[in-house]
């Protein structure tokens, strides 16, 4: 046994966007000089990244949909070797009122229809599977029906988001405290101007804070001392987490993997799986780049934002030459939501800007203005590919971001409806409107390092 702090914090309204109090918390825990590890409870990319903007690291990502208990655990215990606290993010399963559920469906219906704890992961799993004590996160701003999202002996603290000032900190604490026998220990105030500077920041904390400056808010009414011990009290079964899978590789595979302001969606665990089997993984610029690395056996496209730099990314039309050669001579590419838009005909940001681009895939990425969360979902490949054969299951989140349609007939390796255009190959590049987390899908792995063959399709 070995103590390693850890707290999950949790939303427990529907509606409620804890990513300011979380960023206050990861804030306040630099100050004190401890190194976190961030980890988010669904593996799905967020739009603004608030742990690299506190901590200088990356979230990673835990899944009880994607992931069994025993590698969960694997890639918990990975993650948190270089720190020293763990705060795992997410939202709690909640009671809907009537309202709520009608106000959630017209913003954020996230999983076709089922509320948001009912697929995807699940972060009360993720708190049985690595016993984290629960913080819950009430936002007053909401309204004051508590009775449904917080219960006596479900959390082990509580969190306030959004007060007005020290007299509402103070009601609220006395009321929750004596109808729900939950400690409150701190939180947030609204400070809507602080929180408008970060909305115009797009969530990039070190542009909009200086810091330090989030952890004074935080500490000024938050019993710190009482949230690190409540952290630290349970000790971490060490000697039990199963180590990630490591291997000898065949033969060495270079991957050339984009990553720059315009790609920069990966997740951590899956790049630590790629390199524990023996690639080679080596990063270029589409943006600035003007060719692919030598000798390169798979270009991979994460998410990211190309509709942000689109005139430049057209700017570049060494590199988009240098991609369209590597594919027509064979090469295999893999790339994901913006990556996927990027290698298409052209992006269509809006009715008025419309920028051509790579065209290894016969479509047209039309880019959604307000997108919806990324969606759960569960898919079978019909069609043989390098990436796999037919009867292959595939667990991801979809991409809401973007529409792809088709401008002639395209060879989908998928057969759900509703998910023809969700995996398209041409050449040997798969486009894939699905985010997929290698690591937590073994068997593709090996198959993505070392793939059947298949025929090339033009």
């Amino acid at each position: 046994m070995s103590a390693l702090p850890r707290l999950a914090v949790g939303a427990v309204q529907p509606l409620a966007d804890i990513n300011f109090l979380v960023w206050a918390l990861l804030d306040f825990l630099r100050a004190e000089e401890i190194e976190v590890q961030h980890f988010l409870s669904r593996a799905c990319f967020c739009s603004r990244k608030g742990a690299l903007g506190t901590q200088g690291s990356g979230s990673r990502h835990l899944d009880s949909w994607l992931m069994d208990r025993d590698r969960c655990r694997a890639m918990f215990w990975n993650g948190v070797q270089e720190a020293g606290f763990a705060l795992v993010e997410g939202r709690f399963p909640t009671a809907y009122t009537a309202a709520e559920k009608d106000a959630e469906a017209a913003v954020t219906d996230d999983c076709g229809g089922c509320r948001p704890e009912s697929a995807g992961g699940r972060l009360d799993t993720l708190c049985d599977w690595l016993d984290l004590p629960r913080v819950a996160v009430f936002d007053v701003s909401l309204g004051d029906c508590c009775h449904g999202v917080l219960r006596r002996g479900q959390y082990d603290a509580v969190l306030l988001d959004q007060f007005k000032d020290d007299r509402d900190f103070f009601t609220w604490q006395t009321n929750l405290e004596a109808l729900h026998g939950i400690p409150v220990i701190g939180g947030m105030p609204a400070a809507a101007e602080t929180r408008a500077k970060l909305s115009a920041s797009r969530g990039a904390l070190s542009a909009a804070f200086a810091p330090g400056e989030l952890a004074q808010e935080f500490a000024r009414r938050t019993d710190v001392n009482r949230l690190l011990t409540l952290a630290c009290r349970r000790d971490y079964p060490w000697c039990e987490l199963p180590p990630l899978e490591h291997e000898s590789q065949r033969a060495p595979i270079r991957i050339a993997m984009a990553y720059d302001e315009a790609f920069n969606c990966y997740f951590p665990d899956s790049i630590d799986a790629l390199e524990s089997l023996g690639a080679k993984v080596i990063d270029f610029s589409p943006l600035k780049d003007d060719a692919l690395p030598d000798d390169v056996d798979v270009v991979y496209f994460g998410c990211g934002h190309p509709e942000r730099f689109a005139e430049k990314l057209v700017a570049n039309q060494c590199m988009m030459q240098a991609l369209r050669s590597f594919a027509r001579r064979g090469g295999r590419i893999y790339a994901e939501g913006g990556g996927f838009a990027y290698l298409c005909q052209s992006i269509q940001v809006d009715a008025e800007h419309d920028y051509p681009m790579v065209g290894i895939f016969p479509a047209v990425a039309r880019c959604n203005a307000a997108p919806r969360p990324p969606r759960p979902v569960e898919v079978t490949m019909t069609r043989a590919s390098w990436f796999g054969s037919p009867g292959t299951t595939l667990r991801g989140y979809r991409n809401e971001c973007w529409e792809f349609v088709p401008q002639r007939p395209q060879l989908s390796l998928l057969g759900e409806i509703g998910h023809e255009h969700d995996m398209l190959t041409a050449y040997q590049a798969i486009g894939s409107r699905l985010h997929l987390h290698f690591a937590a899908l073994p068997g593709f792995l090996r198959t993505f390092l070392h793939p059947t063959a298949a025929p090339s399709i033009r």
